[in-house]
């Protein structure tokens, strides 16, 4: 899937990096708020890290100043404007945590497309 063809450029996007925010762990999370050519970061999902800033979770002067949050529905109330939700974490076995499933499907409800590089393509998963 070619992300620029699929969306219009700065898409207003929500950042899903559960417990990885700032780490390895978090590389995508952390490429797409600092870097993303597509992307528009209006708030991050990490219950590890909620209430601080991008600039000192990242330890970068020019992070973006959006609020990192515990749930997506905590981002969505922030942003309602929210068109995409990007999970930002790769976790171990490329497969999707079920903690995270009521989390993506609140997204989805709110109106939101699904970005994952997740091994497992989620239209597959049987939540």
């Amino acid at each position: 899937m070619n992300l620029r063809e699929s969306f219009d450029v700065f898409v207003p996007t929500i950042v899903l990096a559960d417990g990885e925010f700032g780490k390895t762990g978090g590389k995508t999370a952390n490429g797409v708020v600092m870097h993303s050519e597509v992307f528009d970061t209006r708030a991050i999902v990490d219950c590890e890290t909620a209430g601080q800033s991008p600039t000192d979770i990242l330890g970068k002067a020019d992070a973006p100043d959006v609020p990192v949050v515990e749930f997506v529905e905590d981002a969505l109330d922030i942003a309602p404007e929210a068109e995409v939700l990007v999970i930002g974490v790769a976790p171990a076995g490329g497969e999707l945590p079920d903690a995270w499933v009521e989390e993506i499907e609140n997204a989805i409800r709110r109106g939101c497309d699904v970005v994952s590089g997740l091994h497992v393509f989620l239209g597959e998963d049987e939540y």
